[in-house]
């Protein structure tokens, strides 16, 4: 057991790419070097697949979405107010620079350029009660 978790920790394996079974019934020491040496193999293999973006514009919420939908449905469904605003978290930041003034154009192009890139502030959730 302790032989298993000193090779996660001196070798960064992932928790399901080595099992303590294969460990058990590989009781060698050069056969667990190739049992790491697979495994190294597997995390780098899943690591050339990129991810992509599956373009869904519509899609039936997720039962966590459902789920967290139905808590907010409970716990605040007095204050309708309340519900709708309450992961939203006003912030304000004073921008300006030493040097020049801050241009509001690339300031603005900025922040596009971001939300460009990251699917997931883009992203909007619309519960339909009656299909989910």
């Amino acid at each position: 057991m302790q032989l298993f978790h000193r090779y996660k920790i001196e070798f960064h394996l992932e928790t399901n790419t080595l099992s303590i079974t294969n460990l058990f019934q590989h009781p060698t020491i050069i056969r667990h070097a190739q049992l790491i040496q697979q495994s190294i193999n597997i995390i780098h293999t899943l690591d050339d697949y990129p991810w992509s973006s599956l373009h869904i514009v519509l899609a039936r919420a997720s039962f966590a979405q459902e789920r967290i939908y139905l808590d907010e449905q409970i716990r605040f469904s007095s204050n309708k107010t309340t519900m709708n605003n309450m992961y939203v978290i006003p912030l304000l930041y004073r921008i300006s620079s030493m040097k020049d003034d801050v241009s509001i154009t690339r300031l603005h192009h900025a922040f596009q350029s971001v939300i460009t890139k990251h699917n997931i502030l883009r992203t909007a959730l619309y519960i339909n009660d009656t299909n989910g």
